[in-house]
């Protein structure tokens, strides 16, 4: 996944010469415990009349470290990078030159990066054009952007700094994002506090019941045998002990519900899990399923999770024809008036077993070349094939022969008992 930290010392140059990361100061993040009321002290710092999001980004580096949360944003991300993308021009052709341009990897952390706007609420992407056409992007470090004022600050805690919506930096510097967004890891932040909450106290619990619990008792005046068996329990593992006299007693006193065995640790992990997975894709079904999930259930949720993938592909579409084009067009890439960028069409997944089935009532209604579906089932081709087919063939031709010689022959049987019918009138009028 894209990160939001710029390396100090990486040179930005542009068609201008201006650089930005050259002119700031980066401090590293500040990694510290993260609990409910520092994330909502840091929600209150961003909401603020002279807003500053320095500790509500720094929670967020904290919280994306989260293998569950991390997974999720890139699940989503993916849904965007991996589909085909063109650029068409006004008759409808694709434009090649652009199209090379569109296939490095430049492209991919461009549209990765303005994906990410969506989760951190905002993204400031410079763009390096060279000479030969390609470019490059930089994601300025957001704890340094002020979206109220078009600020890039050159402190984090500061406001002086150059105004990326004026000239020369707005000629290569695109803002995405609303200026007051603060994107879905607000809420998804307190689900990985909650969740690293639990993983402590299960990790506790693991600690102090996983293992049998050692009792050491010595006469309660005998300070020398106290002494040698503590040193003994210490030197004998890990596992929890105590020494007490002779006549002491320690009682532990078991409960009687899920947390006995640790599993309310655990369902409050999952608890956290299924929130996060709802909040960024929509559902859960195609991340973890559930004892209860069934086709019917998984398609529904799959149909979710597809019409947030949509909405994402008509987003990116709007910013890069509304905004990016511009951009493009000001610094010579082969963008055009009238000009557009497309996802392609993706066709509609169907079970192989659904696409059979539909195969061959097709190939009842009319001829279908026997390669197709060589091809697309992935099934090898017999090396006597065409002797094959012609035995097949006549065998056809032979069933079809017998069927029509059985047609046209008399029924007998159908006679005779008419004969037989007539003749037992007549005798009966006689």
């Amino acid at each position: 996944m894209p990160t939001d930290v710029m390396q100090p010392g990486v040179a930005t140059h542009n068609q201008k010469g201006d650089t930005i990361i050259q002119n700031i100061t980066i401090r590293p993040i500040i990694r510290t415990s993260q609990d409910i009321e520092s994330w909502r002290h840091a929600l209150r710092a961003a909401e603020m009349y002279n807003p500053r999001r320095t500790l509500l980004y720094d929670l967020y580096h904290d919280i994306v470290l989260d293998a569950h949360l991390s997974s999720v944003m890139n699940k989503r991300i993916m849904a965007l990078t991996n589909r085909q993308m063109h650029y068409m021009d006004a008759q409808g052709q694709r434009v090649d030159a652009m199209e090379k341009i569109m296939r490095k990897k430049s492209w991919k952390s461009m549209i990765s990066e303005i994906m990410l706007s969506k989760f951190w609420g905002v993204t400031l992407l410079e763009y390096n054009f060279a000479k030969d056409g390609s470019f490059h992007v930089f994601s300025i470090p957001r704890k340094h952007i002020r979206t109220q004022t078009g600020i890039i600050a050159y402190e984090q805690l500061g406001d002086e700094g150059m105004n990326y919506r004026k000239p020369p930096y707005s000629n290569y510097v695109l803002q995405f994002g609303e200026d007051n967004d603060l994107g879905l890891l607000l809420q998804a932040a307190q689900y990985v506090i909650y969740k690293r909450g639990a993983f402590g106290d299960w990790a506790q619990y693991a600690e102090v019941f996983g293992m049998p619990f050692r009792i050491g008792r010595y006469d309660g005046y005998d300070e020398r045998t106290r002494q040698q068996l503590e040193y003994a329990l210490e030197q004998a593992g890990s596992a929890s002990y105590a020494v007490i006299p002779a006549d002491g007693k320690i009682e532990f006193l078991e409960q009687k519900n899920s947390a006995a065995s640790g599993n309310l640790y655990e369902q409050l992990k999952d608890a956290c899990n299924t929130e996060i997975t709802v909040l960024i894709i929509g559902q859960t079904e195609t991340t973890d399923s559930s004892q209860s999930s069934g086709y019917a259930q998984s398609k529904t949720h799959a149909q979710t999770e597809d019409d947030i993938n949509e909405a994402d592909r008509d987003d990116i579409i709007s910013i890069l024809n509304d905004e990016v084009h511009n951009l493009f067009m000001m610094h010579g890439l082969p963008v055009m008036e009238g000009g557009s960028f497309v996802y392609e069409m993706q066709e509609e997944q169907i079970s192989k077993k659904d696409k059979l089935d539909m195969d061959l009532q097709i190939a009842n209604r009319q001829p279908v070349d026997d390669d197709y579906f060589y091809d697309t089932y992935n099934i090898p081709k017999p090396a006597n094939y065409e002797e094959q087919k012609s035995a097949k063939e006549e065998q056809r031709q032979a069933t079809m022969d017998a069927m029509k010689n059985k047609s046209e022959q008399p029924d007998t049987k159908n006679e005779d008992d008419n004969n037989n019918l007539f003749q037992r009138l007549k005798s009966f009028f006689a």
